[in-house]
């Protein structure tokens, strides 16, 4: 929850500006960890969505 918020929070504070200034290497772990953290998000979502207490909940009625 605490990254998702810190992405935010640096895209509004203009990211792109302090972007020339990373290294390669902090620039690839970004690359890597935001989609990351973005498919990690959607996962969390669809799987409380649809738990086991929904399809029973859909079954009953």
């Amino acid at each position: 929850k605490g990254t998702l918020l810190t992405l935010i929070v640096l895209i509004g504070t203009c990211w792109s500006f302090l972007k020339p200034y990373l290294q390669d290497r902090e620039k690839k772990v970004l690359m890597i960890v935001i989609p990351l953290q973005v498919v990690t998000n959607i996962a969390h979502i669809v799987l409380n969505e649809t738990g086991l207490f929904t399809q029973d909940w859909i079954t009953w009625k």
